[in-house]
């Protein structure tokens, strides 16, 4: 039976919990965030750091891509996101580590901020409390804390808001808010156009979240639209459910693009989407449309969606806007509540007991 995207029956016995209201909701979010955020001071002896480090995990880590290759095109100061136990060994005086944790009970950022209580880092945390929160006010840690009381791949504009404000503060951004409220506007203007009143024929958020029904979904990105692609996988991993993989060019023409031809039946049941935006290096660009010609030969299924908006930051937040429905839909067509993860639970509960 086919379930129609347009029948509010479906989203209210599947969504109880409000998932669409929140999703819907991210350019409000990243408004407020911003407007707690964007005066934020620091120590003084942050302004001596010449590296930043972001520990962070699933819904708290993505913010981090985010700001790693925003600070590629503007700044001098390098960042790496740690998923994961440890630090690097290069972590030094120098060094900005920030740890970020939704809940403040991450194992691994706990892992990693123990060992950063030992080095001579700056450290900084951001959390909405927890463990987290505890060591970094029993070690006289500067915090940054938020209120969001669900999960945290929906508090995406929280933890992205207080990085780039951490980076403002740092000098290693030019963010202000003319250019912040130009990117809301960007994305609520986006989000007229695939909202869920907005019906599938003409809704195209819905009719690539029915390209996937049945199918694999692939998400594919570039430079700063490689951390959009990667927050379009995990959100279908999440949402709906899904297995679902991403990669980036121009790496996936040095390896991937010689594995499409077995098993064939399998990569008869992908679908493609690649992430574009004018800004991009032409040279990537044009591998954009022989990857699509490529993946098109070996059976994959394609679409390319060119986000408009002049800004990076606009067409990067406009195109997780964008994924985030998409997934939300998706999860509508295999009939999932969008709030459960029922595998990570579990595997949460028997770490616990190890």
């Amino acid at each position: 039976m086919t379930v129609s995207l347009d029948d509010m029956a479906v989203r209210e016995r599947l969504d109880q919990d409000g998932s669409y209201e929140r999703i819907a909701g991210l350019p409000e979010q990243c408004q407020e965030a911003w407007g707690q955020s964007k005066d934020l001071r620091l120590p003084d002896d942050f302004r001596e750091v010449d590296k930043l480090l972001v520990a962070g995990m699933g819904g708290s880590a993505i913010a981090g891509d985010f700001l790693q290759v925003l600070a590629s095109q503007e700044s001098r100061i390098p960042v790496t996101v740690v998923r994961g136990y440890d630090l690097p060994r290069w972590v030094d005086e120098r060094t900005l580590v920030i740890v970020c944790s939704h809940s403040g009970n991450t194992e691994e950022i706990l892992s990693c901020f123990d060992q950063a209580l030992r080095l001579p880092a700056k450290k900084l945390a951001i959390t909405t409390g927890g463990r987290v929160l505890e060591l970094a006010q029993q070690n006289k840690v500067p915090s940054i804390t938020y209120q969001y009381p669900n999960v945290p791949r929906d508090a995406f504009g929280h933890g992205l808001m207080r990085l780039l404000a951490v980076a403002r503060a740092l000098g290693m951004l030019s963010i202000d808010e003319r250019r912040m409220a130009a990117a809301v506007q960007e994305m609520q203007a986006l989000r007229e156009a695939i909202a869920w009143h907005v019906p599938e024929a003409e809704n195209d958020a819905k009719r690539v979240a029915r390209s996937f029904e049945n199918a694999i979904p692939f998400s594919v990105g570039a430079g700063y639209m490689a951390p959009a692609a990667r927050r379009w996988r995990t959100q279908m991993n999440e949402n709906p459910d899904v297995f679902a993989i991403w990669d980036e060019l121009p790496e996936l023409n040095h390896n991937l693009v010689v594995g499409l031809r077995h098993p064939a039946d399998l990569l008869r049941s992908v679908r493609a989407v690649f992430l574009d935006h004018e800004g991009l290096n032409a040279r990537v660009r044009l591998r954009y449309g022989l990857t699509i010609e490529m993946f098109e030969r070996a059976g994959i299924g394609c679409e390319r969606i060119v986000f408009p908006q002049a800004d990076p930051l606009a067409a990067q937040l406009c195109a997780v806007h964008f994924g985030d429905l998409v997934s939300y839909y998706l999860a509508m067509l295999k009939g999932t509540r969008p709030m459960e993860v029922d595998n990570i639970d579990w595997l949460k509960d028997e770490l616990a007991k190890r």
